[in-house]
């Protein structure tokens, strides 16, 4: 697995506010299970995109979760049920409404992906 995070001082950003990306590539054990901690990140979720792998995609239905220090969910559970690849594969998903800002580490956890499956998860935060 490979957990990458691009600080926002270091992103141009059109909008006139930096945005940092964390980037977490998984490749799910037997179990159909993958997690992995940031370091410790400020700001406020804006988005998350999940990218399937092209040749070993989760299955169809396979959750996301990435969950603060405090073991709160910033996606609210709109993580759940991805799509496995495909046509229309990569997909958004928006954190809860009224996120408020974290300033802990992430947990990063995919289950029900299938065995030895892949994907790219990239978290936008503002």
């Amino acid at each position: 697995m490979s957990l990458t995070y691009e600080e926002a001082d270091k992103r141009e950003s059109p909008f006139g506010t930096p945005v940092s990306v964390i980037s977490w590539a998984f490749t799910s054990n037997g179990s159909g299970v993958a997690s992995e901690q940031t370091v410790p990140v400020s700001g406020i979720p804006k988005r998350a995109v999940t990218v399937p792998d092209g040749v070993a995609p989760p299955t169809a239905g396979w959750d996301l979760t990435i969950k603060d220090e405090d073991g709160v969910d910033v996606l609210c559970g709109n993580g759940a049920d991805r799509d496995a690849g495909g046509t229309g594969a990569v997909e958004q998903v928006f954190p809860c409404p009224g996120t408020v800002a974290v300033h802990s580490q992430l947990t990063f956890a995919v289950s029900n992906a299938g065995a030895s499956k892949k994907a790219i998860v990239r978290l936008y935060v503002a």
